[in-house]
This record gives structure tokens, sequence and C-alpha cells, in this order.
């Protein structure tokens, strides 16, 4: 399965997995811009006030999540994985992104300095999950990527 995009007179050719992971790319460093333009609003309308600590992680995250996904739709191309699989893993870690941008913006809301220390437990909890979701995923990519360097 594949995206077959053109764009003056020439073609970008990409899987699914890729096309995925672009998107979700993309979407994160609009949300990061976003998240940024937010910050700097309500700094500039008192610049006295601490700025909060999610605020800022809020934004930078969504960069790192934004390029750390281009850089998945490059290694996803090599594992070697059929389709599905592929898929799959793009459709989680572009999940795993958007919790994170989630929790983010919750605990900037929420006005925490650290939010494992006085979030609920249930909140500790899933904040887990898409750090998990981020660890299966790279773990299943560097997996396949060097089983196919290797050639096995």
């Amino acid at each position: 399965m594949s995206f077959k995009l053109t764009a003056h007179n020439s073609q970008l050719n990409m899987t699914t997995p890729q096309a995925i992971l672009i998107i979700g790319g993309l979407l994160n460093i609009l949300f990061s811009s976003l998240a940024g333009y937010m910050v700097l609003w309500i700094r500039a309308r008192n610049t006295k006030a601490p700025i909060s600590r999610y605020a800022v992680v809020s934004h930078t995250s969504g960069i790192m999540n934004g390029t750390l996904l281009f850089g998945l739709a490059v290694a996803i191309q090599h594992t070697g994985f059929i389709a599905p699989i592929n898929i799959a893993i793009a459709c989680a870690e572009v999940l795993a992104t958007a919790f994170s941008a989630i929790r983010n913006v919750h605990s900037w809301a929420q006005g925490f300095n650290d939010a494992v220390a006085e979030g609920p437990e249930v909140a500790v909890r899933l904040r887990g999950l898409a750090n998990i979701i981020h660890l299966f995923d790279a773990a299943a990519i560097l997996y396949g990527v060097v089983r196919t360097a290797l050639g096995i």
C-alpha cells in the first residue's frame, strides 16, 4: 500500500506508514507553533509572572516529537516488516505523540510544576502509556532495520 503524490511535474512516492508518520510529524510541528504562540501571548500579557514549566514543555515536546516522527518515516521503510505491521507501528507512534501533547497541555492547564508528584495516581500511570508505546515502537523499528542491514 502506498501513496503517490504529484507536485509540479515531479512525483513523490511514499508508503502508507511513511505518510502517517510525516503527517503526524507536521501536526506535531503545528501544535508546537500554536503552543509557542500561546506561551508568547500569555507571557506578553504579564512579563513579571513566571512561565509555566509545562507551557515550555508543550512547545518543545511538539518540536521533538515532530522531528522523531520525520526520522521514523525514513527508518520505517527499511524494517522489512509487512505493511500492516508498519502501519500499526506508525499509527501507534503518532498516537503516542498525541497522548504526550494532551498530557502536557493538561499539566499546563492544571498549573503543575511536577505532574508526577502533583497529579492523581491514574494520571501518573497514564503518563507512562505514551512512553511505553515510544519504547516499543523504537525497539521494533530498530530491530527491523538492524535485521535488514545484517541481511537476516
